[in-house]
């Protein structure tokens, strides 16, 4: 169709909506992945911690290893949000017709958003 001409289309199709349904996902299953990692990780001690320990002489003994279990969901949780945005940039890339069609700007954040988180976690671990 020319540049310009009569907009046939309603609204989103079915495929649009399953794309931003998709990368929505996505970034659902990254913030899952971060929360688990902070839940995962060992207590840290706070201004409390010390008060009450300098007020009332009780020793608070905080554990310092990370919780193995939970932390393995992390990777896990961080393939599937890498497999969701990849899933939806390249069903996107297949359903972009016309020039005017809005790219799906959520996917191309999140693809490299959890790259990094990735290899930060590969690289340094927790």
């Amino acid at each position: 169709m020319a540049e310009g001409g009569l907009e046939r289309r309603r609204g989103p199709d079915l495929w649009r909506r399953g794309v931003a349904a998709v990368t929505a996902l996505g970034w659902l299953a990254l913030l899952a992945a971060l929360f688990t990692l902070d839940a995962a990780a060992p207590p840290q001690e706070y201004f409390l911690h010390r008060a009450w320990e300098h007020f009332t002489g009780e020793r608070i003994v905080l554990p310092s290893v990370w919780d193995r279990e939970t932390l393995a969901w992390v990777p896990r949780l961080l393939v599937l949000s890498l497999a969701l945005g990849v899933a939806s940039l390249l069903t996107a890339s297949f359903r972009l017709r016309r020039s005017r069609d809005p790219s799906p700007v959520g996917a191309f954040v999140l693809v490299p958003a959890t790259l990094v988180a990735l290899v930060l976690l590969v690289a340094f671990g927790p």
